[in-house]
């Protein structure tokens, strides 16, 4: 079964010729590559084609992929440089609007409860740097490790558990500041 096999196993067999292994590769890590391009260049057809051209240079580049890391790490180092090269590109002042959806890294949920806390946990997210939101879209969303994180950013581990911190607590400050607007609209 192709399906059940390891990223390694699949990695060799693209080597020796196998398109199909690379598609399995594709579909595994494809919703990830979304959500980290989504969460940097904020528009979903863009976020769409980033991610697609991150598999192609990871395609063309996979004989250089040493296996010294995890090979979710090695994609999703691709995936945010492509997606900050076209940020680059687009030089236009970010925005806070919000993402039309985030269902790939937020599970549907019918509690009304939730989804505000999602909505809110959106927004505030949306009003932070791109840097802060990738930071905690690697670790909250993708749930990669500090060492992880820290091969993606290519920053020293404990740098990337300072960022995080400072990240967590400048989300916290954003959703205080949205809650207390959100109480006196009410009043």
């Amino acid at each position: 079964m192709t399906g059940t096999l390891d990223d390694v196993s699949l990695i060799e067999r693209v080597r020796q010729g196998n398109a199909h292994a690379y598609g399995l590769l594709v579909q595994r890590y494809q919703r990830y590559a979304y959500t980290l391009a989504l969460r940097v260049v904020r528009d979903p057809m863009v976020a769409e084609e980033v991610a697609q051209d991150a598999f192609v240079q990871a395609y063309r580049a996979l004989d250089s992929f040493e296996g010294t890391a995890k090979f979710s790490t090695w994609l999703y180092r691709i995936v945010l440089n492509a997606a900050l090269a076209t940020q680059r590109k687009k030089k236009r002042p970010q925005t806070p609007e919000m993402p039309t959806h985030l269902a790939d890294t937020v599970q549907a949920s019918d509690d009304l409860l939730g989804q505000e806390r999602r909505a809110y946990l959106e927004q505030g997210l949306a009003e932070l740097s791109e840097k802060d939101r990738t930071l905690l879209t690697l670790y909250y969303f993708q749930e990669l490790s500090l060492e992880e994180m820290a091969e993606v950013v290519a920053q020293p581990v404990n740098t990337v558990k300072v960022q995080v911190h400072r990240a967590r607590a400048r989300l916290a400050r954003v959703l205080e500041k949205l809650m207390k607007e959100e109480v006196h609209s009410l009043l």
